[in-house]
């Protein structure tokens, strides 16, 4: 139940609240008034009908000296105090209230309640249209504010594969790289694939361009101390040593200088390192080199699942010419 004053009738049933369904009783002084401006008018309803008589009795009374108005002064004043002494009697004033409140009670409801219903009727409507109006807003907001967070989202995702780009070419970071090519599988989100593709192509290409050890040498010592560098470093120091170095750039050195040896261990130690190392750098120069020693034409110097497939269908006629590692 509501309970508000300010309410006009029930919000379920529509039942008026502040209209009575009874008109309240009329004090004293009120039927004392309605009953004087009554007497006179009354009394004229009941005079009009017997002047004719008054008229013709005029004339006899006349021949005995008194005149007509005389007489009609004389007879009205006694029928407007007879009757205002009949109104002054109980049962003519409860007369008087019964017809006050039957008059009131219809006007009220031929009258009062129905243009109460009306205004109770159109501030519905106008509260109805009005909250339309607020949830047609409401609802516009919403897909403004969907709008605006899916392009605030896509702008946050954009910034963040340009920024794992840029941290894959400045650093070489492969971690940057592989979440790149995660995001690219993508099967939902079909903009953040293309942003990942594009920063993808982006990284391949600046690897496949530039190498910051293109011209670089390295060098080792062997086990009877005498100094090895470059081409003259042994195969196995290359791969036991070489591609395990902390230095990114020993180990992409080191890569590139097995791309020379045609032996046995050398191309599954590229693809190892090519599938584990850190740094992009590194990788290219494996993936190269596998290609330069096992003469796999796989396309693409990240291309590690290519690779790894192709050893798979290869790798024993590639050992079988190989030779033994030195």
């Amino acid at each position: 139940m509501i309970d508000d004053d300010r309410l006009l009738a029930c919000a379920n049933c529509r039942t008026l609240l502040s209209t009575p369904t009874r008109a309240l009783p009329l004090p004293k002084d009120q039927i004392d008034q309605l009953a004087d401006r009554l007497a006179r008018p009354v009394a004229w309803v009941i005079l009009k009908r017997w002047w004719f008589w008054a008229g013709f009795c005029s004339l006899l009374l006349a021949l005995f000296g008194v005149s007509y108005p005389t007489l009609r002064a004389k007879v009205e004043e006694m029928v407007i105090s007879q009757i205002a002494h009949r109104f002054a009697e109980p049962r003519i004033r409860d007369t008087f209230q019964e017809v006050a409140e039957n008059q009131a009670s219809k006007m009220l409801g031929d009258e009062i309640q129905p243009e109460v219903t009306r205004f109770y009727d159109e501030t519905t409507k106008q509260l109805q249209n009005f909250q339309g109006f607020l949830d047609n807003l409401k609802a516009d907001f919403q897909r403004e504010y969907q709008t605006l967070s899916d392009e605030v989202s896509k702008l946050k995702t954009r910034n963040y594969l340009t920024a794992l780009g840029d941290k894959a070419i400045s650093d070489g970071n492969r971690e940057a790289y592989d979440e790149l090519s995660q995001l690219s599988d993508n099967k939902i989100d079909n903009a953040t694939k293309i942003a990942a593709n594009a920063e993808i192509r982006r990284v391949i290409s600046f690897w496949t361009l530039m190498a910051t050890t293109a011209e670089g040498s390295i060098s080792f010592r062997s086990k009877d101390g005498l100094a090895q560098k470059d081409d003259h470093i042994s195969t196995i120091i290359l791969i036991t040593n070489g591609l395990y170095d902390s230095n990114f750039e020993v180990r992409a050195i080191s890569a590139r200088l097995l791309g020379q040896r045609q032996e046995k261990d050398v191309p599954e130690a590229l693809l190892t390192v090519a599938s584990i190392d850190k740094h992009l750098e590194v990788v290219k120069f494996a993936t190269l080199s596998f290609n330069q020693v096992t003469g796999s034409k796989i396309s693409g110097i990240f291309n590690i699942d290519g690779l790894e497939k192709w050893w798979k269908e290869h790798s024993a006629e590639v050992i079988e010419r190989l030779g033994n590692m030195k």
